[in-house]
């Protein structure tokens, strides 16, 4: 029987060469695009923390002001002074729009060059600061609004605080809102839990953050409920289903320009909900199951100006 043996060296016949091509043909372009979406995911995911970032930062610097004019009379609002060192009353900031942003001296942040940030300061009422605007210098409570965009507008996070001309003494600042429990996960797809205002006092709450350290995951929704006196109602619900939120040992912000009371005793429900593995190009990605996650809640909070209040979450 004649045997055939193929020499060393043989190339590929023409029609598996033909296969080849066609294979990589249609392999090629997806993954190219699973890559694009990937590297700008991850870029998007990158610019919101770093706005984020400028944001806490500039309202830091705002709320450490007084809340009057030091120099100025009684209800003067605006800006008084001649350059951004010079600021030394929240009002100041009305008005400030910076392209790329400045420091608290007023110095250009270079490497901040795709960045914006705007402020908008207002009186508002002592009963409902979350209402409209009232007349300038006519109230003893003043709402300030960052604003900070990037890609020319595409990107945008929003941070409000409150600051008030009441002092430590009316209002002492007491530590903490005790965590009362932790709800469960559904699936580990989503986290519940709910904590108490034992700080003896009424606050305004302006935003929540919360940092969580394992998996690396992305939320979809926030809901925020308060329990207490009259009040037994939803005050933030957030959902976001076309871009890249925050991921591993990053912090997330939940707030949609909403000011709310949290009473006294007052009972507080948060669920993070719908984690998902990542989120590019708007599509749902796989899910990321939290079940022996440790997040930390920080709740931002008036009268007596920037006054955070935290919350350890452990399983």
């Amino acid at each position: 029987m004649e045997r055939r043996f193929q020499k060393p060296g043989a190339g590929f016949s023409l029609a598996e060469v033909v296969v080849v091509i066609v294979v990589v043909s249609l392999a090629v372009p997806p993954m190219a695009i699973l890559l694009h979406q990937t590297l700008v995911g991850q870029a998007q995911s990158n610019m919101q923390t770093t706005a984020v970032a400028l944001a806490r930062g500039l309202m830091e610097e705002i709320l450490s002001k007084s809340f009057e004019d030091p120099q100025g009379a009684l209800g003067s609002f605006g800006t008084e002074e001649g350059s951004r060192a010079g600021y030394d009353d929240v009002d100041d900031y009305d008005g400030l729009n910076d392209m790329p942003p400045k420091d608290s001296q007023g110095n250009t942040l270079s490497s901040y060059s795709g960045f914006r940030t705007r402020v908008t300061v207002e009186n508002v009422a002592s009963g409902s600061p979350g209402g409209s605007a009232q007349a300038d210098g006519s109230t003893d409570f003043k709402r300030v609004t960052i604003t900070v965009e990037w890609n020319s507008g595409d990107g945008l996070i929003r941070l409000v605080g409150l600051a008030s001309s009441f002092g430590m003494d009316q209002y002492p600042a007491q530590s903490g809102l005790t965590f009362v429990e932790r709800l469960g996960t559904k699936e580990g797809k989503e986290v519940k839990f709910q904590f108490r205002n034992d700080t003896g006092s009424n606050f305004y709450a302006t935003h929540l953050t919360a940092t969580w350290t394992s998996p690396t995951a992305y939320y979809q929704q926030v809901k925020v409920k308060i329990e207490g006196g009259t009040d037994h109602k939803e005050v933030w619900k957030y959902e976001q289903y076309s871009d890249i939120r925050m991921a591993t040992a990053e912090t997330a912000m939940f707030n949609q320009g909403k000011v709310v009371l949290v009473p006294v005793d007052a009972l507080v429900k948060v669920e993070i909900k719908d984690f998902k593995t990542d989120r590019v190009g708007g599509e749902k990605g796989n899910d990321a199951y939290m079940d022996d996650t440790s997040l930390v809640v920080e709740i931002w909070g008036a009268p007596d100006k920037y006054q955070p209040f935290s919350v350890t979450l452990e399983q």
